[in-house]
């Protein structure tokens, strides 16, 4: 039963990952009607997230695979490079990413209601609402896993879904092992006493495709020109 505990946290991760600037795959969805209980729960999912914390992260991972594409002699020894590079990118992604989150709150609350009732939705967003929600919802942007997307946006400007899945699962994985063994046991309790959670695993399926498609959400003229003046501003220095 572990596996669904650890696809509960993973469609939370699902719901908070900071969208990297790549390409992805196409996938239709069928939404649902959202209901009030759909938003709040939603929001409520949003405000236990730590977004710096995240973006950070993710930041990372980028600036990782940028690195990963340059000459060996221009990183060879320059171990700040990476991190000046984390750093330098952390605004102007941050500026794009929180445009994209926006457009895209809509879809995602939709995608929820296809899958949850609004009593439902509800009850998740009690049991999020509570200390041990929250702590769950730490856990997951604490333990957030996007290297296979990154590779794939950096390998060829195309993440696919099998990425976005085994990203999901990885964090869920880190996030409930981050746990306390008293949280985990009072998750499976809460996991196996409420319906809502049996859902979990077709509430991460819902989202993935809407994350999918927000990640292919392309930066605009401006965003574009910040995250290379970014780039250039770091590797530049390296390059002399």
């Amino acid at each position: 039963m572990k596996i669904l505990f650890k696809a509960s946290l993973a469609a939370l991760a699902a719901a908070m990952l900071s969208p990297l600037a790549a390409q992805a795959q196409d996938t239709a969805i069928q939404l649902g009607e959202v209901s009030e209980a759909h938003t709040r729960l939603h929001q409520v999912m949003e405000s236990g997230v730590d977004q710096d914390q995240v973006l950070t992260m993710s930041t990372n991972v980028v600036a990782q695979q940028i690195i990963a594409t340059l000459p060996a002699d221009m990183t060879e020894g320059n171990d700040t490079m990476q991190a000046e590079l984390a750093v330098a990118l952390k605004e102007p992604m941050r500026a794009y990413s929180t445009r994209i989150a926006a457009e895209y709150k809509p879809r995602m609350i939709a995608a929820m209601a296809s899958v949850l009732t609004a009593d439902e939705a509800d009850s998740m967003a009690d049991f999020y609402s509570s200390e041990l929600g929250q702590r769950a919802l730490a856990a997951s942007s604490a333990n957030l896993s996007v290297d296979a997307m990154a590779a794939d946006g950096m390998d060829d400007m195309k993440v696919n879904a099998e990425s976005v899945e085994r990203d999901l699962m990885e964090t869920g994985v880190r996030a409930f092992g981050a746990l306390s063994q008293a949280d985990r046991a009072e998750l499976m309790r809460v996991t196996l006493s409420n319906p809502a959670f049996l859902k979990m695993p077709d509430l991460q399926r819902a989202i993935s495709p809407v994350r999918a498609e927000m990640e292919s959400s392309p930066p605009t003229v401006d965003e574009a020109q910040a995250i290379q003046q970014a780039v250039v501003s770091v590797v530049s220095k390296y390059a002399q």
